[in-house]
């Protein structure tokens, strides 16, 4: 599913990933309650909004808040948040993401953002600051900032995850530079041009530094 939904072959993707969900849902070691299950739901659901089909991913979210709601017997999907193994934790962030990136597509912005928010204050809980998990949910909440014209929130989570991707990935990996990138586009947005264009050079620098060592390596 997630390789016809990466070509834009949604119909496909959306088969497949309901066949999988049925498999899951009558499987004895998983069922309807695991949550599992509830990711490949949720990521059928996500295919729905990429087609429009809105009221059918609406209907398939609701189905999987009821089925939360009767596992565990809270309210909305707050159990998401108070897992406290290890490894179920981190399974209830990764379905907040999806779910979180459903909830954007519908263009339910505030809700979107709650899910991104608690996904990564789960991560930093269970995984630590510097994990490459907790650095993605940061680089996710910065870019959803961003598109949602929210700069000063963008820049915060930019300046976060680019501190922790210098100290995790070192200063010119891929991921830092995108980070920085954004970094500056955040505070261009808010017309700190010194900075922004402080932080485009640097990155320029960085990319020079790079190609020049590659270069030199081939010689």
């Amino acid at each position: 599913g997630a390789y016809d939904q990466s070509q834009g072959n949604y119909s496909r993707a959306f088969e497949r990933y309901s066949k999988a969900l049925k498999i899951f849902q009558e499987s004895s070691e998983y069922g309807k309650t695991h949550r599992k299950t509830f990711s490949i739901a949720l990521k059928a659901a996500g295919v729905l909004t990429f087609m429009h089909q809105n009221e059918k991913a609406e209907r398939i979210m609701e189905e999987i808040r009821e089925e939360m709601c009767k596992a565990r017997g809270d309210k909305d999907y707050q159990f998401l948040t108070s897992a406290t193994h290890h490894k179920t934790h981190v399974d209830s962030m990764t379905i907040k993401t999806n779910l979180a990136d459903v909830l954007m597509r519908q263009g339910r912005l505030d809700e979107a953002g709650q899910h991104f928010q608690e996904a990564l204050e789960g991560r930093k809980l269970e995984r630590g600051v510097d994990h490459p998990e907790t650095l993605d949910g940061m680089s996710k909440l910065a870019t959803f900032w961003t598109e949602q014209g929210k700069n000063v929130e963008a820049e915060r989570y930019h300046r976060e995850s680019w501190a922790a991707s210098e100290r995790i990935q070192g200063p010119n990996h891929p991921d830092t530079l995108d980070i920085l990138s954004g970094l500056a586009l955040s505070l261009s947005n808010q017309g700190k041009y010194p900075e922004a264009l402080e932080m485009r050079q640097r990155h320029v620098a960085i990319t020079k530094d790079i190609s020049g060592a590659e270069n030199s390596s081939t010689v």
